[in-house]
């Protein structure tokens, strides 16, 4: 508890310069269902970083997969996974009347993070049912990032053109360039004034790692959930927004057998990360972490597909000399 207490102790030390009397700390006791617990001092200025980094420090528990658990029995609150939230213990429920905390893994792998150059491929799964689509649907989009060199590169691929958007953060440009099969190809650059896209989805990508999704609000379901062949689009969509926390959902019937866990052992987590028309709302990760599905917001420019689309994905390491584009 070195580190924690010297944070402590430091910030008695600073009550005490500025004339606080340091009654602000308490101690928090934390417990594992190993049966292990310790006491922490904490004050309701602490954040929840702070004290997951303490928790690791005693109990081994890596602080992105702690799950914390006011409360017993019947008053139990489950505050979920805070590990890497910059909030407060106040702001997040902890306050003063808050004496003990459980602590527990949150029971799946985060999501894998992206390795530096990187190779994400996200393709409909209108693919896999072999369902129509309009030409001006993208069903395949490609997205190569370099970290190093602060670049990435996403295309979208329609069926008889696709485009290109190359990210420079560098020299603060985008260049697009976008094609159509009958009118040819147009180039445009733009700055990028204050705004890095690379650095942003790779924040956002790593922000979604323990999101994980509640069963209320899960866009996949499981095998012996899914029954699209017995139900309209019309009625599916309005069984599955019933009683959900988020309204924009997957309209089941409008590909049967979309939206359906590919195996067991997979969670759903939330992403809100974007690229461009890119829009990432969700991920479906298996139990190594890896993603391998994603619900993906477009807008509905056509009766043959929907505003919540879902795509299989794919990630891999770029090779040593491979280009981004």
């Amino acid at each position: 508890m070195g580190a924690w207490l010297s944070v402590s102790e430091d910030s008695k030390s600073k009550s005490a310069k500025s004339g606080g009397s340091g009654n602000r700390f308490r101690s928090l006791e934390v417990r594992s269902l190993a049966g292990r617990s310790l006491s922490l001092s904490v004050e309701d200025e602490t954040t929840c970083a702070e004290l997951a980094s303490a928790i690791e420090a005693q109990l081994g528990l890596s602080a992105e997969v702690q799950k914390w658990i006011v409360g017993e029995g019947p008053v139990q609150e489950v505050l979920g996974n805070l590990g890497c939230s910059s909030k407060t213990l106040a702001a997040v429920g902890l306050g003063s009347d808050v004496r003990s905390l459980t602590v527990l893994h949150i029971g799946f792998t985060p999501l894998a993070l992206l390795p530096e150059r990187f190779l994400v491929q996200f393709q409909s799964s209108r693919h896999r049912f072999g369902t129509g689509y309009s030409s001006a649907f993208a069903s395949l989009y490609y997205l190569r990032g370099d970290a190093a060199a602060r670049q990435m590169v996403m295309e979208p691929w329609r069926k008889n053109d696709h485009d290109q958007f190359i990210y420079d953060m560098g020299e603060c440009t985008m260049k697009a360039i976008t094609s159509h099969w009958m009118s040819g190809s147009t180039e445009k650059t733009q700055a990028l004034v204050g705004f890095d896209p690379l650095a942003e989805f790779l924040q956002s990508w790593r922000d979604a790692r323990c999101r994980r999704v509640s069963e209320e609000d899960a866009y996949w379901r499981k095998h012996v959930d899914a029954r699209d062949a017995d139900i309209d689009a019309e009625d599916a969509a309005t069984a599955c927004t019933a009683g959900t926390a988020s309204s924009l959902r997957p309209k089941y019937g409008a590909v049967p057998g979309w939206f359906v866990e590919p195996s067991s052992g997979c969670t759903e987590i939330l992403c809100e990360a974007t690229v461009g028309q890119l829009k990432i709302l969700r991920l479906l990760i298996n139990q190594d972490g890896e993603p391998v599905r994603a619900a993906l917001h477009l807008q509905r420019a056509s009766p043959l597909h929907e505003e919540v689309e879902e795509f299989d994905v794919t990630v891999r390491e770029l090779q040593p000399g491979e280009p981004l584009k």
